[in-house]
């Protein structure tokens, strides 16, 4: 099984949002009808520590309304992309779409492997050299 994270794909045009409303995301040449959908995250560049923020509502092919802030409690996150929005001569920053995984049914099939007597490896950075079993078996 793969995290969400690891299935993120590149959004088109660029994102802003502004100091009156940061939980509206703007978007500049965006396909969020297309792209986004509720539950879906997102991520912003690295240089922004990766700050993410879900998807409530997609309004418009250029304007959604987040669940919270960027960056979780208190809108951390905020502030931070206002100053690079003010440095940056773009229209907006680069993001990355990543995808709702629904976690009940991933720790349904481990319960059942556990219950049925299987094992179950996890491994947080990728994939071990080990041979592990087929979680699906």
């Amino acid at each position: 099984m793969t995290r969400a994270t690891d299935n993120a794909k590149e959004g088109s045009g660029y994102v802003y949002i502004t100091g009156d409303n940061p939980l509206i995301l703007r978007g500049v040449d965006t396909k969020f009808t297309r792209e986004l959908e509720p539950k879906r995250q997102i991520v912003l560049s690295k240089t922004l520590n990766f700050v993410s923020a879900e998807v409530l509502e997609v309004i418009s092919d250029t304007e959604a309304r987040l669940k919270r802030e960027f960056g979780k409690e208190g809108g951390k996150g905020t502030s931070k992309i206002l100053e690079r929005l003010k440095e940056s001569s773009a229209p907006g920053l680069s993001y990355k779409v990543v995808p709702y995984v629904d976690q009940q049914e991933m720790y349904m099939h481990v319960y059942e492997k556990l219950k049925n007597g299987g094992c179950v490896g996890i491994f947080p950075e990728g994939v071990s050299d080990l041979t592990f079993f087929d979680l699906h078996r």
